[in-house]
């Protein structure tokens, strides 16, 4: 093999290039090469969705806008994603499912649970070996990851169906940001399934994009500290207010922070009801500069957005992934 395919080129990083292009069977070159090219394209059709710039609308009433503007783009990810899992089933058949330290059915229902994308992440990274621990074969794990991509695509077909969740912005928003991050993770996991066979090296030398559950957590708590710092800066500040400038000085610091905050790469792992309650604080902020709440208000507003930053820490803090390291690290969270 001489040469790669755009997209798995761009995919992969120069040691996986270099990798791939070294595979000496022609039939495990063909295989590897064709579910990262899967893959590749799947990701891009996610990748093209973007729910953000649904987020500033604050009001959530019975309204369609949302999803008409929305489908054409998420029609265009489903069908790029059920191609994906075509073409993996083709290149990958199922297998029985060995004796060897693989996770069971139940450890594979509970990894997309409802109520624990967290722990489906961490799920994900055990099953490819992120860990460097674990001994499931390629094929194995791709298979399974099929599975739970399937299972993903049929919850999330019957979400949309419902008029109740289309209606609803916020609704909508959560359902749209949970599916993609699942099928995104699922597909990024795939690809690493299918690399890590081919050397010792960390997953992310081979594909820049992998990053696994933990650091995808550890990431979002070190954001979320340095924002609740700077809110209870300005939450201080704020009392000392006496003049409409001074009070416009907190104000911008504030949209300053929230902004940029919105603007790290963290803000994705925040599931919707959480976004939603910093875009409200972001909405509120928009309008005191208009002149719409008194000072008083602003106060109280800030002190609620500093207690909120301080639950929200603490509830991350708690997920699987961040516990299990608090706990090796010896830190008090």
């Amino acid at each position: 093999m001489s040469s790669l395919p755009p997209r798995v080129k761009a995919l992969l990083g120069p040691i996986g290039q270099r990798l791939v292009l070294a595979i000496p069977s022609r039939a495990l070159a063909l295989q590897v090469i064709g579910g990262l090219e899967a893959c590749a394209e799947a990701l891009e059709a996610l990748d093209q969705l973007d729910i953000s710039r649904f987020e500033l609308l604050e009001l959530d009433v019975p309204d369609l806008s949302v999803w008409n503007e929305a489908a054409p783009v998420v029609r265009d990810a489903l069908v790029a994603v059920n191609q994906a899992m075509t073409s993996l089933e083709r290149l990958f058949p199922p297998l029985p499912v060995p004796s060897s330290n693989v996770m069971s059915e139940d450890d594979i229902d509970a990894a997309f649970s409802e109520d624990a994308l967290a722990r489906s992440g961490a799920n994900l990274d055990r099953l490819v070996g992120a860990d460097r621990d674990f001994d499931a074969t390629m094929d194995f794990a791709v298979t399974v990851l099929i599975g739970m991509l399937k299972q993903e695509m049929l919850g999330f077909g019957k979400k949309i169906r419902d008029p109740r969740v289309v209606s609803s912005r916020w609704g909508l928003l959560g359902e749209l940001q949970e599916w993609k991050a699942k099928a995104t993770q699922c597909l990024e996991a795939v690809a690493a399934a299918t690399l890590r066979p081919l050397g010792p090296h960390h997953l992310t030398e081979l594909l820049p994009r992998y990053s696994t559950e933990l650091k995808r957590s550890l990431q979002l708590r070190e954001d979320l500290r340095a924002l609740a710092i700077e809110i209870e800066f300005q939450n201080q500040a704020v009392r000392q207010v006496s003049t409409p400038a001074m009070a416009q000085m907190v104000i911008e610091a504030l949209r300053g922070h929230l902004s940029d905050f919105a603007g790290k790469p963290s803000y994705a792992y925040l599931w919707a009801r959480d976004k939603r309650e910093l875009i409200v604080a972001r909405v509120y902020l928009r309008d005191f500069a208009l002149g719409t709440h008194g000072v008083r208000q602003l106060g109280q507003q800030v002190e609620g957005l500093a207690r909120f930053l301080e639950a929200l820490i603490a509830a991350v803090s708690r997920r699987p992934e961040l516990e299990a390291y608090d706990d090796e690290h010896g830190r008090l969270e």
